[in-house]
């Protein structure tokens, strides 16, 4: 109804109960494996444990941990209350339909998670199993997600000098979504393939560094304002770029241009294919051969190592100059 509802002491459900009133205020509940449902408003101040199903249709003021066996459902906004603390969500799926505003604390979830509105205010995040993400997430501390993730929207993902962790798989879903991350003097780390099933489309990283232990597909622009580490083959971007230093070990092709601000070094024999490619420092390739494939060159910085370099163009229209007078498509000057 439209009156509140406050249960003073523990409550302790005997069968799956629907509770429906403006707002339901309880301390600690013991759900004996049953399910329960708010229908309203809840504020929860103490821990739910033992209970198979929860379920919130209206606001959620939480500030104690939550165990479920089955889902949580969080239809909507969440807050998080208490200053410092860690908030722990376990259950099978738990999802936030809505925004969660963390109050300067920890969230974890146990399970797998679905986010549909903005999280904001949370010192930390992590979650187990699967993550879909449809909206921006902010974190003074680090983010990580163990299991899969799947964009929902284009997002951004920001912390305040904190690593950002994927433990496996990245991709969109239904759609090509752009992701924005800052990490500030943090690492952003993708474990798994990203864009494997589906592609991500123009995607900004900030960090001081940034790994691809797999391979990377995308749609569009890829660009890291930082260092880079490419283990695995990258593929479908348009543009590539890399603010800092870059180690390559694994061929990288692009529709559109490369551009490596920093010192490149190989790590394997690789391929680099692109429209057109610019360095603004060395190349250091050490016993590996490198390949350039591309209409156009510009490198800023001497190439070393003792395998083979071979430059050859990428269209077969395109011809190769040699020297600061070359009049070709494809040229080197004298310097380079």
């Amino acid at each position: 109804g439209t009156a509140s509802v406050t249960f003073d002491g523990p409550l302790v459900l005997n069968a799956a109960r629907t509770i429906t009133a403006s707002t339901v205020t309880a301390k600690a509940i013991n759900g004996s494996s049953a399910a329960l449902s708010v229908v309203g408003n809840a504020v929860f101040n103490g821990a739910i444990t033992s209970t198979s199903t929860l379920s919130v249709s209206g606001t959620t003021s939480l500030g104690a941990n939550i165990t479920t066996t089955g889902t949580q459902a969080f239809t909507g906004a969440v807050t998080l209350t208490g200053t410092g603390a860690t908030r722990t969500l376990t259950g099978s799926t738990v999802t936030l339909s809505s925004t969660l505003a963390g109050g300067s604390n920890a969230l974890v979830v146990t399970g797998n998670a679905s986010f549909g509105g903005a999280l904001t205010g949370l010192t930390s995040l992590s979650v187990s199993g699967t993550t879909a993400i449809n909206a921006n997430i902010t974190t003074t501390g680090t983010q990580a997600y163990t299991g899969a993730v799947t964009l929902g929207a284009g997002v951004t993902l920001a912390t305040t000098h904190s690593n950002i962790t994927f433990g496996s798989t990245l991709n969109s879903a239904t759609s090509s979504r752009a992701l924005t991350i800052t990490a500030g003097t943090g690492t952003v780390t993708f474990t798994g393939a990203v864009g494997g099933t589906l592609a991500l489309g123009a995607t900004s990283i900030t960090a001081a560094s940034v790994v691809h232990s797999s391979t990377l597909v995308g749609s569009s622009t890829y660009a890291v304002t930082g260092n880079a580490t490419f283990s695995g083959a990258v593929s479908g971007i348009t543009n590539l770029s890399v603010s800092g230093t870059t180690a390559i070990n694994a061929n990288i092709t692009t529709t559109g241009t490369q551009a490596y601000t920093g010192a490149v070094t190989l790590g394997n024999a690789v391929t680099l294919s692109a429209s057109g490619l610019t360095t603004g420092s060395t190349i250091v390739a050490g016993s590996n051969n490198l390949t350039i494939t591309t209409d156009a060159i510009a490198l800023g910085g001497n190439v070393s190592g003792t395998g083979a370099l071979v430059i050859q163009p990428k269209t077969v229209s395109t011809t190769i100059g040699i020297g600061t007078d070359a009049i070709n498509t494809l040229n080197l000057s004298d310097t380079e």
